[in-house]
């Protein structure tokens, strides 16, 4: 039985369980940077390294919050970039980018033809981030205010990792965090099977190239289409 029929069925028997959000903010967009239109409205992601998305979250340790800053290939949804830190900070999200840039440089892609598509958090606006991408002449998209739904696939790998992941280091050091991430991409990135990806791996779908068929529901048909095309599970 998959995912969303277990779902079906404990909600039908009064199974499910309201989980409690406990929220920690990492998105300050009242800053005086300039921000970038929303360039992705229209778009149709046809291959990879056509369309990153990139967004932060929260790890919770007894030591306090970590901040992982998370780069995505909208294509294949392969984390192709991040950072964890104890802060928020922009250099983080540059370093990031850097190594998001350094591994697509290696494989030969041509970073003119890509867009990076954010928030905007001040962190993705500050010019040190913005001139990284300008450097190599990448396309800047940001979310209209207050639109997390336009950064939809960012959102949902943040959920996965944490879910399925980070979510038993609540009660350990950050150390321990610190150590296992890269793992933790690693088995993301080259196990785990992907509903958006024909129940293939991110990587496996990288190196595939193109769009593959998605197996999950569609829960938005009440929102708008451009919002739609960008979802993913």
């Amino acid at each position: 039985m998959g995912r969303d029929a277990l779902f079906d069925l404990m909600a039908k028997h009064d199974l499910k369980i309201r989980r409690r959000r406990r929220r920690m903010m990492t998105t300050f967009s009242g800053h005086w940077y300039k921000r970038y239109p929303y360039l992705i409205k229209d778009i149709k992601v046809v291959r990879t390294n056509q369309l990153w998305v990139s967004d932060i979250t929260y790890v919770r340790t007894r030591q306090g919050f970590l901040y992982l800053y998370l780069i995505t290939d909208a294509c294949s949804h392969k984390i192709v970039g991040y950072d964890i830190t104890d802060n928020l900070e922009a250099v983080n999200a540059i370093k990031s980018l850097n190594m998001a840039i350094t591994n697509a440089l290696n494989e030969g892609v041509v970073l003119e033809n890509l867009i990076h598509h954010s928030d905007q958090g001040i962190q993705y606006c500050a010019p040190g981030f913005i001139n990284l991408l300008k450097q190599h002449s990448i396309s800047i998209s940001m979310c209209d205010r207050g639109q997390p739904l336009q950064n939809a696939i960012a959102e949902r790998v943040n959920g996965i990792l944490k879910d399925e992941y980070l979510f038993l280091y609540e009660k350990e050091d950050k150390s321990v965090v610190f150590q296992a991430l890269p793992a933790k991409i690693e088995i993301y990135n080259r196990l785990r099977p992907h509903m958006s990806c024909d129940m293939f791996t991110p990587e496996y779908a990288h190196q595939y190239g193109k769009p593959m068929k998605r197996c999950w529901k569609n829960y938005y048909s009440n929102i708008k289409p451009e919002v739609v095309n960008v979802l993913s599970d």
